[in-house]
């Protein structure tokens, strides 16, 4: 099952953090926002603004894969307890070989008066300001 997210599953929030840990029931401290970041979060890959994580129990499900984009602030989750999550990813394979993608595409630029470049993918037409 995929589910839109409009936030990130890992709480940035210490006292949501607290509230997490205290519902647990453990005796230890609950852990700072940066240690939940670095050591509740099991990176599998990344590229570009996405990066594509499991998140660890107490603040995620095991069966849960999520896609998150950096840049947008939002992204999806894919829930798969059989696990076979992994033919979405030989989907957009598929497509990738089907359609091409802008990994090794050649980019116009063009300087802008504000002084940034606004540059174009020559394959798809996708354009950008830097």
């Amino acid at each position: 099952m995929i589910t839109p997210i409009d936030s990130h599953p890992l709480p940035f929030d210490q006292d949501e953090i607290d509230d997490i840990w205290a519902e647990r029931e453990s005796s230890d401290d609950p852990p700072h926002v940066d240690t939940v970041h670095e050591e509740y979060k099991r990176t599998i890959a990344e590229y570009g603004d996405w990066h594509v994580f499991r998140v660890a129990w107490p603040f995620g499900n095991s069966d849960q894969v999520t896609f998150w984009n950096r840049a947008a602030g939002e992204g999806f989750t894919l829930t798969d307890s059989a696990g076979r999550w992994h033919e979405i990813v030989n989907v957009f394979a598929e497509i990738v070989d089907k359609e091409g993608d802008c990994r090794d595409a050649n980019y116009t630029d063009s300087l802008r008066q504000s002084g940034s470049t606004n540059q174009s993918c020559k394959d798809c037409g996708e354009s950008w300001s830097i």
